[in-house]
């Protein structure tokens, strides 16, 4: 009986030192650019590892995102037939995308901007998995899960961003490796048109709606140092 006893109580201390562990949370540099595949597959539409690249820079507190094969559904109507820009500034999130009749710019949600480099700090650590990146190479990963079902993979020797999932939307993303350095101040600038301030068509805007959540639980929540 001691036996078992002893086996149980190393298996509580076990337990307990496994739900307490967290890693360290990696903190996105302040300026890089990062090729991305973008992967959808629900209601018919099926897209996989469309080319797109994100363009980061927090001293401006900007990020653009560039679809340059296929926009996500669901933003605009059939946008998953066209390439895209999504522009995240101290304004808003705009959306542009001319080959869609027309739609140069238009304004998807005003006052939420870039996510800031310790967007991470909502997220919990769930648990060691694995998760391909653009290449299709498989890491072993650390699994985190954030507000409005957001889920983030991370290697577990380098700290790179391998993997993301969008919320409820069903997109993902999976990086290539981030390029680190300056970015052009062009590549944050929305249209020069008045059609930013209209208000982007109606569409699910599922995907997008969780974004808008995730930035006020960030700004509700801990803080990292940069």
């Amino acid at each position: 009986m001691k036996t078992v006893a002893t086996f149980l109580a190393l298996a509580c201390v076990v337990l307990t030192a496994h739900a307490a562990y967290s890693p360290t949370k990696p903190v996105w540099p302040t300026q890089f650019s990062a090729l991305f595949g973008m992967y959808y597959n629900e209601g018919g539409i099926k897209i996989q590892n469309a080319t797109s690249y994100l363009y980061y820079d927090w001293n401006i507190q900007a990020q653009t995102i560039d679809y340059v094969a296929q926009c996500v559904p669901g933003i605009a109507p059939n946008s998953q037939n066209y390439p895209c820009k999504l522009y995240f500034n101290n304004t808003g999130i705009f959306l542009s995308q001319p080959t869609n009749n027309g739609l140069d710019c238009c304004s998807l949600f005003p006052g939420v901007g870039a996510v800031p480099p310790q967007f991470l700090a909502p997220f919990k650590f769930l648990n060691n998995g694995t998760a391909p990146d653009y290449n299709g190479f498989t890491h072993e990963c650390f699994h985190w899960i954030g507000p409005g079902i957001f889920a983030y993979w991370t290697d577990r020797t380098t700290g790179h961003d391998v993997r993301f999932k969008d919320g409820t939307s069903g997109v993902f993303w999976q990086y290539a490796p981030f390029s680190v350095g300056p970015q052009s101040p062009s590549l944050f600038q929305t249209p020069n048109t008045p059609a930013c301030n209209v208000p982007c068509p109606a569409a699910t805007l599922d995907g997008l709606y969780h974004v808008q959540g995730l930035h006020r639980d960030f700004l509700a929540g801990p803080r990292l140092a940069h």
